[in-house]
This record gives C-alpha cells, sequence and structure tokens, in this order.
C-alpha cells in the first residue's frame, strides 16, 4: 500500500506543477483556438490545481497524524487503511 500512496502522492505533484499550468498556459497563448476551448482548459487547469493540491496537502496531513483517510464529503469519500 505504501508504494502506490507514494506513486499517487507523486501523480498529484505533477499534476499540480506541470498539467495543470500546461493547460492554463495553452488556454492562454494559442490564438487559433476557439474561445470556448480556451475556456475550458483554463477552467480544467485551475480545478486540477485546485483538486489535485488540496488532496495532496489532505494525505500528508493524515500521513503525519498516522492515519491515512481521505477527508472528503459527498460522492469522493474513502477509506484507506494501513496494512
Amino acid at each position: 500500500m505504501k508504494g502506490q500512496y507514494a506513486k499517487d502522492q507523486f501523480l498529484r505533484l505533477w499534476d499540480v506543477f506541470f498539467l495543470g499550468p500546461f493547460l492554463i498556459h495553452t488556454g492562454l497563448r494559442k490564438s487559433n483556438l476557439p474561445k470556448e476551448v480556451k475556456a475550458i482548459l483554463n477552467v480544467s487547469g485551475a480545478l486540477i490545481i485546485l483538486f489535485n493540491g488540496r488532496n495532496f496537502i489532505m494525505n500528508e496531513l493524515d500521513k503525519k497524524s498516522g492515519h491515512l483517510t481521505i477527508k472528503q464529503t459527498g460522492i469522493f469519500q474513502a477509506l484507506i487503511t494501513r496494512q
């Protein structure tokens, strides 16, 4: 479980520092794209940064407290137990 946790955290950081900014950069800089596509790229990039950044921080806080639980509400509720 620990190896998968590390991979998940790495992917979250990748999304926050590379994928999200790349989508925003593309949405802002490509002049030949329709306005709707630019808007989708910008919103998607921002949501990726916010969502994965929040999840990274929550997981790190949970790890430090000794619990590997993801504290989310609604449909995204999950429980990860250490084995």
